[in-house]
């Protein structure tokens, strides 16, 4: 299988295109894999983004399309679309943040999911030229989730992320509420993409990035005390399938 990637941040679909590719990744793949309001967004909150750039600390936002390569933007239909990335580009802190990867239930196991990472490591390292911009994200930590299904949603997940190459960073990490009526998280995994190698990351950068992610949101000033405790300036990226 051949897969072709459709970037709706590209300035040759029409704003209508646009539109309804976000809408049908919406209703096909995002809507089942997220059925958590507090966690979730929807269409009207990604066009505006992806449609238009505003200024700092408002990242640049990106929705990635995998599609059967057979296929251009406006043949893309619900059988011909497998999967897609929502991605963050943050120009101050230079980080980057994937917040929703969801492939079609049928299409997992097919290498969907790294084909997006890929395309989305080349657009963000075309962000930043010459930088190492770490891509971070979230995953719910099984052992925090009330709701037993979505415990075990949570406890197939890790395995699956493992072997994408992500791995987890120790912080007490709190995510800001994503806007109105929502909710801040204290029930996620803070990530970051290693190629699944081991690696550490600056507290600085890290801290870096939460302070534009939060301003970002209008969340204030994140409480950096309790997030960050007594982590050294070198944070080691941990496994993140613990041992039984």
């Amino acid at each position: 299988m051949k897969l072709r990637a459709v970037d709706l941040r590209d300035p040759a679909l029409t704003g209508a295109l646009r539109e309804r590719l976000c809408w049908l990744y919406y209703d096909e793949i995002y809507r089942a894999a997220f059925p958590i309001a507090d966690e979730a967004e929807d269409p009207s909150i990604w066009l505006p983004l992806i449609a238009d750039t505003q200024p700092p600390p408002s990242p640049i936002v990106h929705l990635v399309l995998a599609v059967d390569d057979a296929h251009g933007p406006r043949d893309i239909d619900a059988s011909t679309l497998f999967g897609g990335i929502i991605f963050e580009y943050f120009r101050i802190s230079k980080a980057s943040l994937a917040t929703y990867l969801c492939i079609k239930p049928k299409m997992r196991g097919h290498g969907v999911a790294r084909f997006l990472i890929a395309r989305a490591l080349d657009i963000i390292g075309a962000h930043a030229p010459g930088a190492a911009v770490p891509l971070f994200a979230e995953a719910e930590n099984p052992r925090d989730q009330i709701d037993a299904a979505v415990r075990d949603g949570a406890r197939r997940r890790l395995p699956i992320l493992s072997r994408l190459g992500f791995r987890k960073l120790p912080i007490a990490y709190r995510q800001p509420a994503l806007g109105p009526g929502k909710r801040p998280l204290d029930n996620l995994e803070f990530l970051v993409f290693t190629d699944g190698k081991p690696a550490s990351i600056k507290l600085s950068v890290i801290r870096g990035f939460m302070r534009e992610f939060y301003d970002s949101l209008d969340a204030g000033p994140p409480d950096e005390a309790k997030m960050f405790g007594a982590c050294a300036e070198d944070i080691q990226a941990l496994d993140l399938i613990e041992p039984a």
